[in-house]
């Protein structure tokens, strides 16, 4: 699949156009239990980051945000921020399970906590903790996302993004069908995880190669169907891992912050 190598140049697979959506690609299952969201879904090559048998965070984020948000009463949006902490390795193949446990459903604000295991729930290798607004999604069915069968049309998520880097600490993501919300028209909250993941491990790529474990990522405006730009900055500390705050914003409007991120990364 033919992309172009040229520094700073919009990397776009050929036949991009016909993805599939960006979460819907996933093949999540979803079902209710006892109260709780669950969700399955085979480990595929896609889901790697290129190169490696190591999932990305910005695909296991993106899975916890619509188990998380999907209720036995229906789902709700938008999503306020997410954190997502590996506890041990993804698995690089079979199954990954997930289970939404409610902590609080207030009048404005609901907040769960989701685990990720692969096959013992007792030993999850992820853990998430998520907030949403309290507010159903309009029209939206109580079954949740079922099998989703569209191939991705590209050999990884990371392709998908398409991104540009301008600059050793800086990424740029265009707006196309595949990686927008098609209720809002805005930016999907899990383009804006991996796009955090991948600007930070861009960064730090002149120090070699790193994995993203931990990441923090705070929602705190509309992006628009702008390109939107993120700013990586490496944080010293004394500890083998690196920090790296992540700002996203809109192309056109510098001072406005759409998310925010804090990722740390460990040598891979």
């Amino acid at each position: 699949m033919a992309v172009d190598p040229a520094p700073g140049a919009a990397r776009v697979p050929d036949g991009l156009a016909g993805t599939a959506s960006f979460s819907s690609a996933m093949a999540l299952e979803m079902w209710h239990e006892d109260g709780r969201t669950h969700g399955r879904v085979a480990v595929v090559p896609e889901f790697l980051a290129p190169g490696t048998d190591w999932v990305r965070v910005g695909v296991l984020g993106t899975l916890v945000d619509m188990v998380g948000g999907t209720l036995p009463t229906g789902p709700i949006n938008p999503t306020v921020d997410l954190r997502l902490r590996l506890l041990a390795p993804p698995p690089a193949s079979g199954e990954i399970h997930l289970v939404s446990h409610p902590v609080k459903a207030g009048r404005r604000l609901y907040l769960a906590e989701v685990l990720l295991d692969d096959g013992d729930p007792a030993r999850p290798f992820a853990a998430s903790t998520i907030t949403f607004m309290n507010q159903p999604i309009v029209g939206a069915g109580v079954e949740g996302v079922g099998l989703v069968t569209q191939p991705l049309g590209a050999p990884s998520f990371d392709e998908v993004l398409a991104l540009r880097y301008p600059t050793a600490t800086t990424a740029e993501m265009d707006p196309r069908p595949a990686l927008l919300n098609p209720i809002f028209g805005t930016f999907l909250g899990g383009t804006q995880i991996l796009l955090a993941e991948l600007a930070a491990e861009h960064a730090l790529s002149p120090r070699g190669a790193y994995r993203t474990v931990d990441l923090d990522i705070h929602f705190v405006n509309r992006s628009g169907t702008e390109t939107v730009v993120a700013t990586a900055e490496p944080l010293t500390g004394p500890f083998d891992e690196h920090a790296v705050r992540v700002a996203i914003r809109r192309g056109t409007d510098d001072a406005r912050v759409v998310s925010l991120a804090s990722v740390r990364c460990r040598p891979a």
